[in-house]
């Protein structure tokens, strides 16, 4: 039975993309060892046996080791074809893979990480929404973790649903304007930068809070086109 993406934005975001699970990215029946950091959702795995940990990024749209994590593992890098990304470093050797208890094979996007602390960055690479929009999960934003079903809930079968963008390879849903036609919502929990508005939708939102204290800061959203970006 096909579902409709299911969203609840009060203690956590409850998803479900289909009750079927792709039997690559299978995830199980309940949430396993997921721990805490600061603003993030870090799941842990293992690569080729030793232990490695992720982001939980839907603004990603794949799996991807960072050049420092994948030396720390001692995974063989094929260097990225000239021309390509300046961010993509290449390509591992197949490695053995556990995730949510789940093994199998594959071969790993290497990113170089830049900016200010990048050689610092605590984790070892990043699990994008491709990873994940086959499974049925909860993300609990109060605790910062995702806990992983084999069906849909009962209890959020009567909730509103609004549709997700099944040709996105991040999590994007729709959601009705007032004024009529449909909105987007991306969802990224990788970003730092709390929610976005593009610039028609910060300029309305400015002229009806007129008297709202502000806090700027400034971020590239290069998805942030006509909708709303959360965090």
């Amino acid at each position: 039975m096909k579902l409709r993406a299911l969203f609840f934005l009060w203690l956590c975001v409850v998803l479900s993309a289909c009750s079927s699970v792709n039997k690559q990215k299978q995830v199980s029946s309940a949430a396993e060892g997921i721990f805490k950091r600061p603003d993030r959702i870090v799941i842990p795995a293992t690569i080729n046996g030793q232990p490695a940990r992720f982001v939980f990024d839907t603004g990603a749209d794949a799996a991807y080791l960072t050049v420092e994590a994948a030396r720390r593992l001692g995974l063989p890098l094929t260097p990225a074809p000239s021309g390509r990304d300046g961010w993509l470093a290449g390509v591992t050797s197949p490695c053995t893979v556990t995730i949510h208890g789940v093994t199998n094979r594959r071969i790993f996007p290497v990113v170089e990480l830049g900016g200010p602390g990048a050689k610092n960055f605590p984790l070892d690479g990043f699990l994008g929404w491709t990873c994940y929009q086959q499974a049925i999960f909860a993300i609990d934003a109060s605790n910062l973790t995702l806990t992983a079903y084999s069906r849909v809930p009962d209890e959020v079968k009567t909730w509103q649903k609004f549709p997700l963008r099944r040709d996105a390879r991040k999590f994007i849903f729709e959601v009705p304007l007032s004024g009529g036609g449909t909105g987007e919502v991306f969802v990224d929990t990788g970003a730092p930068d709390g929610v976005g508005l593009y610039p028609e939708k910060w300029s309305q939102w400015k002229a009806t809070h007129p008297n709202q204290r502000l806090g700027i800061s400034h971020a590239y959203m290069p998805y942030l086109r006509t909708g709303i970006i959360f965090r």
